[in-house]
């Protein structure tokens, strides 16, 4: 019975059509998968947070989903030892990514693809704790990365002005990590680097909802 009830609403929802979807062409996007993740294989969002929009051209075809990603956070510790100095930890997160997409009708449920580009970077930076007098042992990360993808979703009305997306991506990715550490005292860094190229398909902003302004 409830399949039954499933297919009746998917059927109602068809016939309904194309009619007064939305009143706007700009629309706020709220994803549950990260807006800007490029998926670096060893990137983590951290304290990041992204804001997204999407904006329709007059005719109501072609679509422009510009995307920002940032965040930045610190901690220090605060130990109740005299004379000593807590453990400190600094993290910031940036990047960008920009979307084309093409729908194939302007019914309630309507497949699209596109594609895009992005950037992302990432810094941490970590002092340990340490006496007044000591030097502190420092380490600093960096992860960044370009890239490109292709794109093939559907967004479906669930009433006028909101609707939910999901879609594949098949993406290339080329990211670099860089890593520093110094001993307390020390004049020179110790440096490692190491890059990585990507290529896969994901399935991703299952659960994005937009919201069209009214």
């Amino acid at each position: 019975m409830k399949k039954i009830l499933v297919v009746a609403m998917l059927v109602l929802a068809v016939a309904v059509g194309a009619q007064d979807l939305r009143t706007n062409n700009k629309a706020i996007l709220f994803t549950f998968s990260g807006l800007a993740d490029l998926g670096l294989y060893n990137y983590n969002a951290g304290p990041a947070a992204g804001v997204g929009a999407k904006i329709f051209n007059a005719a109501g075809t072609m679509a422009y989903r510009p995307c920002i990603l940032f965040g930045m956070s610190s901690t220090e510790q605060d130990p109740d030892i005299e004379d000593y100095v807590g453990e400190k930890e600094s993290t910031s997160s940036f990047g960008v990514m920009f979307d084309v997409i093409k729908h194939l009708n302007k019914n309630n449920i309507t497949p699209y693809f596109g594609g895009g580009a992005g950037f992302m970077k990432q810094s941490e930076s970590t002092e340990s704790g340490h006496m007044e007098d000591d030097d502190p042992n420092e380490t600093e990360s960096s992860v960044s990365g370009f890239t490109l993808r292709g794109i093939l979703g559907v967004e479906w009305f669930v009433k006028k002005n909101i609707s939910l997306s999901g879609e594949y991506r098949l993406a290339f990715t080329k990211g670099s990590q860089e890593n520093k550490s110094k001993a307390g005292g020390a004049d020179e860094w110790n440096k490692m680097s190491a890059s990585s190229t990507n290529i896969g398909i994901g399935s991703s902003g299952l659960f994005t909802i937009a919201i069209y302004l009214k």
